[in-house]
């Protein structure tokens, strides 16, 4: 398989998501039960991994959750994961981290 052909899958997969066969059913899920809140999420992933050293807006609010979690001794990126996996409800990211 040429790096053209993966590449050219690759943007089959983002460019047509198919929630009904997902790749990540965590992400499927909430793209057809919390749509706003994946879209609100979807930005969140690229401001903080994909933007590079300028991250092109700030989100108080998901910061300061992140931030919350990181002093309770969460390392960021799982911080972020966990909020992602539960709709940004800092409350039921705190019970399943701890759990």
């Amino acid at each position: 398989m040429s790096l053209r052909t993966v590449l050219i899958s690759l943007q089959a997969l983002l460019c047509n998501p198919e929630p009904s066969d997902p790749q990540d059913a965590v992400v499927a899920g909430q793209l057809l039960s919390h749509p706003k809140i994946f879209s609100h999420i979807a930005k969140q992933w690229t401001r903080l991994f994909a933007s590079g050293p300028t991250k092109p807006f700030e989100d108080k609010e998901f910061d300061d959750k992140v931030a919350t979690l990181i002093n309770m001794g969460v390392k960021k990126g799982e911080a972020v994961s966990v909020l992602s996996n539960h709709n940004l409800s800092i409350q039921h990211a705190v019970e399943r981290y701890f759990s």
